[in-house]
């Protein structure tokens, strides 16, 4: 049984790792369960570390999805008489985990670490003994109850909502009064509406990284390591970098986890003085208050990298065709030798790096010599440039930063096979990349191996691909694995080429289609299909649409993206809504409580409010109308998948759901 607390707050964490601890006497009875992205994967490496400290057995398994929740209800829980405690990674938060393990035996207890809100009400109910979820910050907005839980619940619910500032003044939700209940079919039609508009204007949103919450609990255990601080950091920072969290969260968490690096910590001096000379020791962890905001641009090139971050694409407005040319412009009129910046990073003049913060941050004395400097100052403030980062050392060579380390883990998540072979081909052959002595793999990467204290569920196999690809993301969070996590640095860069590449295409076809509320698009029969049939791949994509649109003067409105894939004959549907800010907030469209800003990042959020989205409501609606079976993605209600011969239709009725709000 449990424990008689529906959510375990940071006093209970100790306790709650004891009691998996006591329960996992033998083979079998421990089960984590993860979900397919960066931060649970780092969430799953910090328990995995701290269990086999303890030498706990267990039993690790990926899903990717509710289905395959049903499937470890199936394979692994039911009739499962060993089993105790199941730990649900970045799954599970948002859906009724009774309805996802239908078989749960009595004396199994679920602990539920996710990031997801709100959280559904059948997993914090009070009378819920087996289901614990853990929640650090007193954020657990919860799902309307159903039209059948009773009265009580239903005003218990009401009373533990504390997001009223989502909802507009003029829209504040009543209580039915008391002589309705007189009318039983009615009361209970006013209730489901009721839900519906408070489901629609809270909208879902992110809380803590699993990670951190795995974190807290090493603390709480007196258990962290190195290697536990830099998972958790780059939990944190996947949720910055996928617009999960506004700056002001992660500037707050990065606070947080600076008081646990080894004497200072920080290197402020960035690229001001030489690799040699400013290098940490090997394995340290330092943080960087200005890191540069060009993507992976200690692994490509100064020019490259300025040209396909986003803020520096949208402000070049490299859309009109002449983008290249106005970035030679912009570097040449700051001093900047274009052919310094188009060689590899690592093999640029020490002395450009040295002055690099100062050529782009112009005194106003310079400013006032250059027409030119003032519009760029204009258009890049230091926050697109800047932002504080953690660094990690691997050896002699090699410098990562959390923000390198997710876009590649995300990449190899995410890679189909021949983009893979190509990039560990193309790996072995860089004689300074570092992955020469990894073996490029087959149709899928070799399955881990396993000790005494786990087991793995799933090993790869050349048929399952997003199987494959987890275990070969999650094994390239291991230092042993460095050469796998700079071929997913490799895949990274390609996959930011190819959205530069399929969002310009996308614009200058005029296939972006205003749809009322929302804005649509589709791909389907291009070579790069591949590549975006993956729930983060196609969010990004949406993203530089909506900033690029919005750079061009056009309403600022939320975007439904489409990719059909022909071989499966199926479609992955994303909506993406825009960053957040008290002053921007509109209430008519349904689809988000705000509205997207002029000042979107190529990652960050906001500078000071994290997205709600309520596409997942919307989705659902569409689906139960057209009697389209939709199928979630990666726990993301604003990420399904469905026949792509449903695709119109669904499009149509999400229209008239929207608008209706």
């Amino acid at each position: 049984g449990g424990r008689g607390a529906m959510l375990i707050d940071a006093s209970k964490l100790e306790q709650v790792y004891t009691s998996i601890h006591l329960s996992a006497d033998k083979e079998g009875a421990l089960l984590m369960v993860v979900a397919c992205d960066c931060d649970s994967l780092c969430c799953c490496h910090i328990l995995s570390a701290l269990f086999d400290a303890d030498l706990i057995p267990y039993t690790r398994v990926p899903v990717s999805g509710m289905e395959a929740l049903l499937e470890v209800d199936a394979s692994t829980i039911t009739d499962n008489d060993a089993l105790r405690s199941v730990v649900m990674i970045n799954c599970g938060g948002g859906f009724d985990v009774r309805g996802c393990f239908p078989h749960l035996g009595a004396g199994v207890n679920v602990y539920v670490l996710d990031s997801h809100r709100p959280f559904a009400a059948a997993n914090i109910d009070p009378n819920e003994k087996q289901i614990q979820v853990i929640e650090l910050e007193g954020d657990a907005l919860a799902l309307p109850p159903t039209v059948d839980d009773e009265d009580e619940d239903e005003e218990q619910e009401i009373d533990v909502t504390t997001a009223d500032d989502l909802q507009p003044p003029t829209k504040r939700v009543k209580r039915a009064e008391p002589q309705e209940k007189a009318e039983p079919a009615g009361s209970a039609m006013r209730r489901h509406l009721l839900q519906q508009q408070q489901l629609i204007q809270r909208g879902a949103y992110y809380g803590m990284s699993c990670s951190l919450m795995a974190f807290e609990i090493a603390s709480a255990m007196g258990k962290n390591t190195d290697d536990i601080l830099w998972w958790t950091v780059i939990g944190v920072t996947e949720q910055f970098i996928h617009q999960k969290i506004d700056a002001t969260a992660y500037n707050d968490r990065v606070l947080h986890l600076k008081a646990f690096l080894s004497g200072d910590g920080s290197d402020d001096a960035g690229e001001s003085q030489s690799n040699a000379a400013r290098r940490s020791p090997a394995g340290s962890i330092t943080l960087h208050n200005q890191e540069w905001q060009f993507m992976l641009y200690r692994h490509w090139n100064l020019y490259d990298s300025m040209y396909h971050t986003l803020p520096v694409a949208i402000k070049l407005e490299i859309w009109r065709g002449n983008g290249k040319e106005k970035l030679n412009q912009m570097l040449a009129s700051m001093g900047i030798p274009v052919e310094g910046c188009r060689c590899p990073y690592r093999s640029m003049n020490v002395e450009l790096k040295r002055r690099l913060k100062e050529l782009l941050r112009p005194s106003s004395a310079q400013q006032q010599q250059n027409d030119a400097l003032p519009r760029m100052r204009e258009a890049l403030t230091d926050s697109d440039l800047f932002f504080p980062s953690f660094h990690k050392c691997f050896g002699m060579k090699t410098e990562l930063s959390a923000s390198d380390v997710v876009f590649a883990v995300t990449a190899l998540a995410e890679s189909d096979a021949t983009s893979l072979a190509d990039a560990f081909a193309a790996a072995a052959a860089d004689s300074d990349g570092g992955a020469s002595d990894q073996p490029p793999p087959a149709a899928a990467p070799p399955p881990a191996a396993t000790s005494g204290s786990e087991t793995q569920a799933t090993a790869p196999v050349a048929g399952a691909s997003w199987q494959s690809n987890f275990w070969l993301a999650f094994h390239a969070l291991t230092e042993k694995r460095l050469g796998h996590l700079l071929c997913g640095i490799k895949l990274a860069i390609r996959l930011q080429q190819f959205i530069v590449e399929q969002g310009l295409n996308l614009i200058e076809t005029h296939k972006i289609v205003p749809h009322g509320p929302f804005r649509y698009g589709v791909l389907k029969n291009t070579l790069l299909i591949s590549q975006f049939v993956q729930p983060f791949a196609l969010l990004r994509l949406a993203h530089f649409l909506m900033d690029v649109l919005q750079a061009t003067k056009h309403a600022a409105k939320p975007m439904v993206l489409c990719a059909v894939n022909d071989k499966t004959r199926r479609a992955l549907v994303v909506g993406a809504t825009g960053p957040t800010t008290v002053e921007n907030r509109k209430y008519a469209c349904g689809v988000c409580a705000v509205w997207p800003l002029s000042t979107a990042r190529w990652f960050t959020g906001s500078l000071t409010n994290a997205q709600r989205s309520t596409f997942g409501q919307h989705f659902r609606n569409a689906s139960e109308f057209t009697k389209s079976q939709i199928v979630h993605h990666r726990f993301d209600t604003s990420v399904v998948e469905l026949l792509d011969h449903d695709l119109d239709k669904f499009l149509q009725f999400l229209h008239a759901s929207i608008s209706t709000v």
